[in-house]
């Protein structure tokens, strides 16, 4: 550190500002997480809309397959 001498106000203020910045970070850290659970929440709804059952997605995957392989369906 420095041997400067540091003006008391100065740093009474600096402390005062951080432990304002660290007392409200549980605030801001659960705003955050609320705000983002609720977009995600919003962003999964339409793909809950949109799926399908498991059967038609194999289905849709053997037709696929085949398709790739030439073949009829029947090994």
């Amino acid at each position: 550190m420095s041997d400067q001498p540091v003006n008391s106000q100065i740093t009474d203020a600096v402390t005062q500002a951080n432990v304002k910045v660290v007392g409200e970070a549980a605030t801001t850290l659960g705003l955050t997480q609320l705000y983002s659970l609720e977009t995600t929440a919003v962003a999964g709804a339409p793909a809950k809309v949109a799926q399908t059952g498991v059967a038609d997605n194999l289905t849709s995957l053997l037709t696929v397959l085949n398709a790739f392989k030439g073949g009829n369906g029947q090994s």
